[in-house]
């Protein structure tokens, strides 16, 4: 469990923490934050989602190892 300390997803939903889960908490600790074959995806979803009022969600969210350590 210790490397999901640093999931914005396991920060909310297991710790409780008072964290919006908007594009900007997911998308700066995601491993394809800057994946050009994913930047159609990416700029798609967020697109979508930024007005749909529920909380951001992307299934291909995975978290930057960088950000564990």
């Amino acid at each position: 469990m210790e490397d999901c300390a640093a999931c914005p997803k396991y920060m909310k939903y297991y710790r409780g923490d008072p964290l919006v889960l908007d594009e900007h908490t997911l998308c700066s600790v995601c491993v394809h934050k800057r994946d050009n074959d994913l930047k159609v995806y990416c700029d798609t979803n967020r697109h979508f989602q930024r007005s749909s009022g529920e909380p951001f969600e992307c299934y291909k969210f995975s978290l930057n190892e960088k950000t564990i350590k």
